[in-house]
């Protein structure tokens, strides 16, 4: 038979997701903000 170890990588696994959103939160909004600004700033003003 074959043993099957379970190892816990949920913990490990979710401090990673969470850190990694985190920096992708902080890098990506503004950009996205920015942009979507200029957008309706363009759609506005070209009226």
């Amino acid at each position: 038979p074959i043993d099957v170890v379970k190892i816990p990588l949920s913990g490990p696994l979710t401090q990673a997701f969470e850190s990694a959103t985190q920096s992708l939160i902080d890098e990506e909004i503004p950009k996205q903000l920015g942009y979507a600004l200029k957008q309706q700033l363009r759609l506005y003003l070209s009226r």
